[in-house]
């Protein structure tokens, strides 16, 4: 619920000690371990029939525990890259449910500790000051555990719906406790400037990327 979209990024494309092989490396990302505040991603609406529930969190905090990255290269500039990061946190829930008319409910979320994984390639390109990642192919979404008082809420206001509306109030609740954030799509990129990485970062990257814009 909390950094992930941007933590997950920062795994795809940060580094920190590599093996030696050209075409493989195994990363520690010393940039995504630690605390992350108030970097709340985009969370995916639920919709049930006339039911619409949109879910954000204005307020978050995320330890981040550990991580691995692996990198492989597929070819030329095409890396695969598979991530795993430990977090866990706690924040604010705030939903406006849409079924005719509006309401909205706010209580605290906590996400408990867990392990994520995504899996998927890349494109690494130099550039002048920096580093530009072009996304090829990543899942749609990450799906991520929460535990809250207000998704029982929100499946108690589905049921009283349910009287007068076809919903699916217990598929509902299933979803309700799994937020699912988008990842980004094909095409999608990132820039990352030089100043971010040690030197030993930047030699891994000078590895896997390709040749500098107009070469």
């Amino acid at each position: 619920m909390i950094a992930i979209t941007r933590t997950l990024v920062l795994g795809l494309v940060l580094g920190g000690a590599a093996a030696a092989s050209p075409e493989l490396a195994t990363l520690t990302l010393s940039k995504v371990n630690g605390v992350h505040v108030d970097l709340a991603p985009e969370l995916l609406p639920i919709e049930r029939g006339p039911l619409s529930i949109r879910v954000s969190s204005p307020s978050q905090r995320m330890a981040v525990h550990g991580n691995r990255l692996a990198l492989r290269r597929l070819r030329d500039d095409l890396i695969a890259a598979d991530f795993t990061v430990e977090l866990e946190g706690e924040g604010r829930l705030v939903a406006v449910i849409k079924a005719g008319v509006e309401s909205r409910l706010e209580d605290e979320v906590v996400v408990p500790r867990q392990e994520l994984r995504v899996a998927g390639s890349m494109r690494l390109a130099r550039r002048p000051d920096g580093y530009e990642i072009t996304f090829e192919e990543l899942p749609e979404t990450l799906a991520v555990t929460i535990e809250s008082r207000l998704l029982g809420q929100l499946v108690k206001a589905c049921r009283g719906l349910a009287s007068f509306l076809p919903l699916d109030c217990d598929g509902v609740g299933r979803e309700l406790s799994t937020a699912r954030i988008p990842l980004p799509a094909r095409g999608d990129k990132v820039f990352l400037a030089a100043g971010w990485l040690s030197d030993e970062e930047r030699a891994v990257f000078d590895r896997f990327a390709g040749p500098p814009a107009g070469r």
